[in-house]
């Protein structure tokens, strides 16, 4: 499916309602990570879900890092989308999120270690310090 696709399935499913039961487990659980360029005042955002045993990274309508996604969306195309990304977009609409600014070698550093390792520490220490 495409990006625009999505995007209209999941803002359906949240215009129908979602939910809150389920996606109240996901409360507090998603960062987004803001990295200021240098010399100028434009930002970059990436989110990530903090999961219990595992972190995912997200790009709003476009991706997750999760098993389910790379399944179901990019190989079998049964589905356009994941929880993470639909929890995400609940967390966005009710405020259900932490900011953090970083750096953008910070930034690799996070994606780098999620992917690697599928959890970040330099996350967990700046948002706990």
């Amino acid at each position: 499916m495409s990006v625009e696709e999505t995007r209209k399935v999941l803002m359906s499913i949240l215009e129908r309602g979602v939910d809150q039961a389920s996606l109240s487990i996901y409360e507090g659980k998603y960062v987004e990570l803001k990295a200021i360029l240098k010399n100028t005042v434009d930002s970059w955002s990436m989110w990530v879900y903090m999961g219990r045993e595992r972190d995912y990274i997200l790009i709003p309508y476009i991706y997750c890092s999760c098993m389910d996604y790379l399944v179901r969306t990019v190989f079998l195309k049964t589905r356009s989308y994941c929880k993470h990304q639909l929890g995400l977009l609940v967390a966005i609409k009710k405020g259900l999120f932490k900011t953090i600014t970083v750096t953008l070698e910070e930034l690799y550093t996070i994606i780098d270690e999620i992917l690697e390792k599928g959890f970040s520490i330099t996350l967990r220490r700046k948002l706990y310090k």
